[in-house]
């Protein structure tokens, strides 16, 4: 029987032999449970539709359009459930294409065990995009461009605390809540709590939205510099 509060993951990974050794290393971690695994799209589709998994985690086996197509389709059809994808040697542009297709995240084959670990808890506790740091910052650059966030709607800003236009600032900055939280002197969990505030003042529901959200209103630079002396409530 699955323990409650696991995170249930669906492991999609072509080689039967490289499937079998990320199942052992997910079943080695306290909390994490494979309850499904699959080695084509298809077989991720069906046990997409029969489970409910917290996370679905794709082992990609290279870095072209039948990949991304790949994520794309997974991603249309997997309800709540989170996906995260683990790659091979790939540049910048191709790691944002993953993410713009609907993963929540992207880990290097590269990185330690740890890496993919992390990963798999933050976009299953939190609205964080897992992503190494040129990519995000190319990520929120890139915001500043057409988005689908209606600027009429700036006026908005002025219904956020202090607070919580110091944590904005630093969540455009790319920084993930602990860090934030590390920064302001309050726990994660108060950054979890501040962002859930700042989502519903502002009508939108990711993070990722709020970074687009002021980049396309052109508000950052009234929101004040976070303060680097204590600052706690």
């Amino acid at each position: 029987m699955l323990e409650q509060d696991s995170v249930q993951i669906l492991l999609v990974e072509e080689e039967a032999l490289v499937r079998a050794a990320l199942q052992a290393l997910l079943a080695s971690w306290a909390g994490f449970r494979v309850v499904a695994e699959a080695a084509t799209r298809d077989e991720a589709a069906q046990q997409l539709r029969r489970l409910q998994p917290h996370v679905v985690l794709v082992s990609l086996g290279g870095i072209d359009d039948s990949d991304l197509k790949i994520v794309r389709e997974l991603t249309a059809i997997s309800g709540r459930a989170r996906l995260l994808t683990l790659v091979g040697d790939c540049n910048k542009d191709f790691r944002l294409q993953i993410i713009r297709y609907g993963a929540r995240g992207v880990v290097l084959r590269s990185k330690p065990a740890s890496e993919l670990q992390k990963a798999i808890q933050t976009i299953h506790q939190t609205d964080e995009i897992w992503l190494d740091r040129a990519a995000l910052a190319s990520l929120i650059t890139q915001a500043k461009g057409p988005m689908l966030i209606d600027s009429g709607r700036s006026e908005l800003f002025g219904r956020l605390t202090e607070r919580e236009r110091e944590i904005v600032s630093l969540v455009t900055q790319g920084l993930k809540n602990k860090e934030v939280g590390d920064r302001l002197f309050i726990s994660e969990t108060t950054v979890r709590h501040h962002l859930t505030t700042i989502f519903n003042k502002l009508s939108i529901s990711s993070r990722f939205e709020l970074i687009a959200y002021v980049h396309a209103n052109g508000d950052l630079s009234e929101i004040p510099n976070p303060r680097l002396t204590d600052s706690r409530q």
